[in-house]
């Protein structure tokens, strides 16, 4: 179980408080998530198969790289943060979007705001 300090922010995406990403998923608290596409200079876009044991999508195609934002963690930071931990990759990130999603998996309530 993963106990990792997150924000929990509101409808606005302004946060009010912190909890770990196991209770944010079990009681469909909303927080933040980060989502990194790369593309080479003709227009090919790197995907990544998640590892048959994660605990989110196992097995399925994936961005190139993706990860929550840790607590006090801006989602700049946690982007260039996960693309370095997934591919070692260090490089100028853009915010491109900026949406909010609900869903489920398993007993996990997905409710987040996400940045691409």
């Amino acid at each position: 179980m993963n106990d990792e300090a997150i924000d929990i922010v509101d409808e606005q995406d302004t946060v009010i408080g912190t909890t770990t990403k196991h209770e944010a998923q079990t009681k469909g608290l909303r927080h933040r998530i980060v989502r990194i596409t790369l593309e080479d200079g003709v227009g090919n876009v790197l995907l990544q198969k998640r590892k048959d044991g994660k605990e989110l999508y196992p097995g399925c195609w994936d961005g190139a790289a993706a990860g929550h934002v840790g607590a006090g963690e801006d989602y700049l930071q946690a982007a260039e943060r996960e693309l370095y931990e997934e591919l070692g990759v260090v490089t100028r990130l853009t915010q491109i979007k900026h949406y909010k999603s609900e869903g489920a998996f398993d007993w996990r309530k997905l409710r987040r705001f996400n940045a691409l």
